[in-house]
């Protein structure tokens, strides 16, 4: 069969309803010209309490396992061409889904899952529906004859033995194997919802959060600012990020010139720009000479730490969620990177964006500028490209080497070079030459989704969805010893302290830790978010640490004390990103709400 490069969209309805439960989602989905990459695929099975009768045997609906079967011959008919696919469920449609995975993985067929980039869970009861299974009794009795009302117990031995393999075996699983899959779930509840309580969707999955709505109403998107529209919109825009499929409102990049092939760039300089608003001068006072680096163990005053941050400036312009953050070396310019295919340079003097904007064919999850400022780097599907910031033009084609089908990280080095993670290994380049310098580093047994190099250009450290943080020495490229343990959930961004005494480390288990890169020893008690973590960094002079979370909070540390230092700064949505300027005076935040936010530190 031929691969399809779209991205199927699979819709899976509860037991007491049918595809039509999903048309104003479907038609927005179909509508909205940023998801031209998805095709949506509607599942439907037999269900619902009005066509069963118990005297007419021909009627009598499937049990669940059965239907896990007809979807699995759908995803193999009607989806098979599809290369990678996201499935979208509600209400009990996630059990439908979950018996599916769950029969696979003990069938030994856990590599076919592999495609399933994740799983969005709407007003699913994972934890059971005691409204909705006293109403059914009410209709059917106590006897359990009906084939589906029997797996909707909270506790039946079906339910409890699919939640413990998709437990085990998907939402733990470090890597793809016959019997193991990893696949994200992410979970919301609706928040008036009296048929699933908020508890009952969390359960066991921890990036659960609430939605506006009822049972019914959390689907109904009447509008492209509807709250489900614009998540599940999110979900797909990030899976295409993964799996480098262009968004429809991304204009086509321009062809490189030739003057752009073996040029060297210019330092980054903003491009010049009318007199400075008044309201504009706090930021400009901000931006003195950096200071010289500390110790994180050092002592500071204490008002340092515990006054407030004064929230300075909101930059507007991205139309879809903010990926990544980056600074200028002298700090007057900030990059950021867009799930809108583009990246903007910012003036951090008029707070204006400096045209013009670096276009992309899909949606940008990273940007890097180099230690010198005459190189940016942005990572887009399954390439890297490099980009002079002084003139806004790509230098040369996209770096593709022998990198695989798609990008998962990067960093520059502190001389320079650049080292490009793609799924579980990690390359060294030489960007002048253009070529990879090193044999890949492998060890990882899942993708590689951060890398930090220490100040001093020694060691590279790579986080992966294998909830390890490995070491490498980058002038032989061997591991730096074992990997450091103990983040129970995928690791996401790692950070070293500017004195090379720290490590920070964030993951999925709502966690950051602090390690000692010598000892490779924790050095104190993990720091605490209420939802996932996906990014941290240190100040500049190492005495602040700065973690991002899905909890809609950016939190800074005492890095010595490990304790918190102010209160957290809040922003609508998931935050994605954090970067100090290079004096250490500003923290920028990127988040999913399309805004990047400039702090005062």
């Amino acid at each position: 069969m031929v691969g399809d490069d779209r991205l199927g969209v699979v819709l899976v309805h509860g037991f007491n309803s049918g595809p039509q439960t999903w048309g104003l989602l479907r038609e927005q989905i179909e509508q909205d010209r940023t998801l031209g990459f998805a095709r949506v695929l509607p599942f439907a099975f037999a269900t619902g309490a009005a066509r069963w009768n118990p005297l007419r045997p021909l009627q009598v609906l499937p049990e669940i396992s059965t239907v896990a079967d007809s979807l699995k011959e759908y995803l193999q008919t009607e989806g098979g061409q599809f290369t990678d696919l996201v499935v979208i469920t509600h209400s009990r449609g996630r059990l439908v889904v979950q018996r599916y995975l769950a029969r696979m993985l003990t069938d030994g067929h856990g590599r076919e899952l592999a495609r399933i980039r994740r799983v969005v869970m709407l007003a699913c009861p994972n934890d059971g529906s005691q409204l909705l299974l006293s109403l059914r009794r009410v209709v059917f009795g106590r006897s359990g004859r009906h084939p589906q009302e029997r797996d909707l117990r909270p506790l039946s031995d079906q339910v409890i033995d699919t939640r413990r393999i998709i437990v085990n075996s998907v939402l733990h699983a470090a890597d793809v194997t016959d019997r193991t899959c990893p696949i994200p779930f992410y979970v919301y509840a609706g928040e008036s919802d009296r048929v699933v309580p908020v508890a009952s969707a969390r359960s066991v999955f921890p990036d659960a959060a609430v939605l506006p709505g009822d049972h019914f109403s959390i689907l109904a998107t009447s509008t492209t600012e509807h709250r489900t529209f614009t998540t599940v919109r999110r979900h797909l825009h990030e899976t295409a990020v993964l799996t480098g499929k262009p968004i429809g409102a991304a204009a086509p990049p321009a062809p490189p010139s030739a003057a752009d092939r073996g040029t060297r760039p210019g330092p980054l300089v903003p491009a010049p720009e009318p007199a400075v608003p008044s309201v504009l001068k706090a930021v400009q006072r901000l931006l003195r000479p950096p200071a010289a680096p500390i110790s994180a163990s050092s002592s500071a005053p204490a008002h340092q730490h515990h006054r407030p941050y004064t929230l300075l400036a909101e930059l507007t312009g991205h139309t879809h969620a903010v990926s990544g953050l980056a600074f200028s070396p002298d700090g007057s310019v900030l990059a950021s990177a867009g799930y809108d295919a583009r990246v903007r340079l910012w003036n951090l003097v008029t707070l204006r964006p400096v045209d013009p904007l670096l276009d992309h064919s899909g949606l940008v999850g990273a940007v890097a500028i180099s230690p010198d400022g005459r190189l940016l780097a942005t990572r887009c599907g399954g390439t890297v490209q490099l980009w002079d910031p002084s003139t806004h033009q790509r230098l040369g084609n996209p770096l593709r080497g022998r990198i695989a089908w798609h990008v998962t990280a990067l960093a520059f080095s502190p001389e320079g070079g650049l080292a490009i993670a793609s799924s579980k290994k990690v390359r060294l380049w030489d960007t002048a030459a253009r070529k990879p310098v090193t044999e890949p580093l492998a060890g990882h047994t899942g993708s590689i989704s951060s890398l930090a190099f220490s100040p001093d250009g020694r060691l590279l450290a790579t986080a992966s969805r294998d909830r390890t943080v490995r070491l490498w020495d980058t002038a032989t490229g061997q591991p730096a010893g074992d990997p450091l343990t103990g983040h129970t959930r995928a690791v996401n961004a790692v950070a070293f302290s500017p004195d090379d005494s720290l490590l920070a480390t964030a993951s999925d288990d709502e966690k950051v830790r602090l390690w000692d890169p010598v000892t490779r020893q924790p050095v104190a008690a993990p720091l605490a978010h209420t939802r996932s973590v996906n990014a941290v960094a240190f100040s500049p002079d190492g005495s602040l640490l700065a973690t991002a979370s899905n909890d809609s909070t950016v939190r800074l540390w005492d890095p010595g004390t490990c304790q918190p230092a102010g209160e957290p700064l809040t922003h609508t949505d998931w935050v994605k990103a954090v970067a100090f300027s290079p004096d250490g005076s500003l923290l920028a935040t990127a988040c999913d709400d399309s805004t990047v936010r400039l702090w005062q530190t």
